[in-house]
């Protein structure tokens, strides 16, 4: 019972390590698509001249998921004009978006037009370049430490569990 018990807490420990490693995996995807978003919104603005609200409207729909979903509902809400400011509709859309990401991204995403007016082009736009090179810094280093933080995680999930056997044995 004990050897079962045992070959239990190793198997748990090494999936716990595993999955470890694929939320970093998983972390680092959603990074990048996100950047991709900013790049877009980037590229809208830069040679169509559009003003955020379009922008955010034209590349909701060239993205597929929860951010795609989460830019039209935005589009939306901007076309029905309540009277609501860009930015509050933006965090508003933004908490239904099951992000995983590092929590300083997470945060510049979710505030990423607090100081921007509705129509300031310029300012929307140094914003949007502002939080593109902070993302693209960030995915950099995620990608150098990709290999040695997997193997960190899966390596602490097996140590770990043959702690806790050699603590109860």
């Amino acid at each position: 019972m004990q050897l079962v018990g045992g070959i239990l807490v190793l198997f748990s420990g090494v999936c716990l390590g595993f999955n470890q490693a694929f939320t970093y995996e998983e972390m680092q995807g959603n990074l990048h698509l996100f950047m991709k978003t900013i790049e877009l919104m980037i590229a809208q603005i830069k040679t169509e001249g559009a003003t955020l609200p379009e922008a955010i409207c034209k590349v909701s729909f060239r993205q597929d998921g929860e951010i795609g979903k989460a830019l039209q509902d935005t589009a939306e809400t901007i076309k029905l004009n309540e009277g609501k400011e860009l930015n509050l509709i933006w965090k508003e859309q933004m908490k239904h978006i099951p992000m995983v990401l590092p929590t300083k991204i997470e945060n510049e995403w979710i505030h990423l037009f607090d100081q921007t007016g509705f129509y300031d082009r310029d300012a929307q736009l140094k914003q949007l370049q502002y939080v593109y090179e902070m993302m693209k810094d960030e995915y950099e280093q995620m990608d150098k430490q990709k290999e040695e933080k997997c193997r960190l995680y899966q390596s602490m999930g097996f140590l770990i569990s043959l702690f806790v056997i050699i603590l109860l044995w």
